[in-house]
């Protein structure tokens, strides 16, 4: 891994092994989040910032939390850095800055029971409609919006943020 990518991956927090399992560094000069399907790219040099190879819709990648206090709930988060911290406390999965689809919402619901919607201020205007969509499918649906995403915070803000209403999510 390039140091710049490098860098930035840690300024999140993030461990060697959450590194080492989901980013690669390509000789072009991009951090690549790397999944089945689809590669989301990180440009360090001119152009545009962000590249997506291959197709995400229907390929997200759900990041399993070792914790078992949350096995049947779900955080979507809008990008994977901030899914894999998420995932230390509940399992996530990223949309990639996407509107959340009733396919990735129906995939979802075969298997969690429990959503949450963690989007921050600058998506809090679509956040409604996307829920809105996912309550018939969950035996719980929460929106969490903060002033900045998930990969901003530690894992104990994070843990807080989602366990607020804990008595409904186990």
């Amino acid at each position: 891994m390039d140091s710049r990518g490098l860098t930035w991956l840690k300024r999140y927090g993030l461990t060697n092994k959450e590194i080492d399992d989901n980013f690669f560094w390509d000789d072009r000069g991009y951090c690549v989040f790397n999944t089945e399907g689809f590669q989301n790219a990180r440009n360090f040099n001119e152009g545009t910032k962000y590249v997506t190879r291959g197709v995400i819709k229907g390929n997200e990648h759900i990041f399993r939390s070792s914790s078992e206090r949350l096995l049947s709930s779900i955080v979507i988060t809008e990008d994977a850095i901030s899914a894999i911290k998420v995932s230390r406390t509940c399992n996530a999965v990223a949309a990639h800055k996407a509107t959340i689809g009733l396919e990735l919402i129906l995939r979802l619901s075969r298997e969690f029971k429990h959503l949450i919607i963690w989007l921050d201020k600058d998506r809090a205007s679509k956040v409604g409609l996307e829920a809105t969509k996912a309550y018939p499918y969950f035996d719980s649906v929460r929106v969490v919006i903060s002033d900045k995403d998930p990969k901003e915070y530690d894992d104990r803000v994070i843990a807080s943020k989602i366990l607020i209403d804990k008595v409904h999510l186990q």
